[in-house]
């Protein structure tokens, strides 16, 4: 497939600022750094490319933040070597709309040998959560009506080596990525990310729902277990139902201006 035009814009910038993170190529070469650890868990000649986040940031009514992102050693994903519209053409149209076939219905995602895998348990999760702070009878539509990105964009399995690179990662690319976002709600989903956003927006810490100026928008921040969590819930309507019927008004609005 022939490269098309590099994308323009200040998204496109930033996710090509993520993807081909300074602090992480330096690691690969061998330099110490807070990110050393969680770089090192992958083999540098195939290395996942971290990870900005998936879907269209700009326009979807919801952002889902979490820690960082698993690895799935035989996912079609980009490496180095891919060129730059290839790399934002896959975060950006994941879910789909893509010039590639990168997922199939926001689940399964594509492998090197041109099948697709088993459902992403955390991306059904996500969906799910989604789901109910929709209008009724409305999506879930993956990238479109939410967006996902982490406070970390290293891959790696178990959060290995996430508690070590989340300063420096939150500090490097978390409050631009807020910002460029379109939603005004933002669900962050277990601990570690929680801490990252807590630090970097200076949100309390026993806060559930919190409100900050981002970007010169008002962002509302409200805060779940991770989907792998063992707690006895992870829903919206388990763990948040007195602040649901406002999370939703927020989504409906958001839905109207876009």
């Amino acid at each position: 497939m022939e490269p098309s035009p590099a994308p323009a814009g200040r998204a496109a910038q930033l996710l090509l600022d993520i993807a081909r993170c300074p602090v992480a190529q330096q690691c690969l070469k061998g330099a110490a750094s807070a990110c050393s650890t969680i770089v090192a868990t992958q083999p540098a000649d195939r290395f996942h490319l971290p990870e900005p986040w998936n879907g269209d940031l700009e326009r979807a009514p919801i952002l889902f933040l979490s820690s960082n992102p698993s690895i799935g050693p035989a996912e079609r994903y980009p490496l180095s070597d891919w060129d730059n519209a290839r790399i934002a053409d896959f975060f950006t149209h994941r879910f789909g709309g893509a010039r590639e076939p990168w997922t199939t219905d926001g689940l399964h995602p594509l492998l090197l040998n041109g099948s697709y895998d088993g459902p992403v348990s955390f991306w059904a999760s996500v969906c799910a959560r989604a789901a109910e702070l929709l209008p009724d009878g409305q999506g879930p539509r993956p990238g479109v009506d939410y967006a996902i990105s982490e406070a970390v964009h290293c891959k790696s399995a178990g959060e290995l080596g996430v508690e070590e690179a989340l300063e420096e990662c939150g500090r490097r690319y978390l409050w631009r990525t807020v910002e460029m976002s379109g939603s005004k709600l933002v669900v962050v989903l277990g601990r570690l990310a929680a801490h990252a956003v807590r630090g970097v927006f200076g949100l309390s810490s026993d806060s559930s729902l919190a409100e900050q100026l981002v970007g010169g928008q008002a962002r509302w921040f409200a805060f779940l277990p991770h989907p792998g969590a063992h707690v006895p819930a992870h829903t919206f309507a388990a763990c948040l139902p007195d602040e649901l019927p406002r999370l939703k008004d927020i989504v409906r609005a958001s839905l109207k201006e876009h």
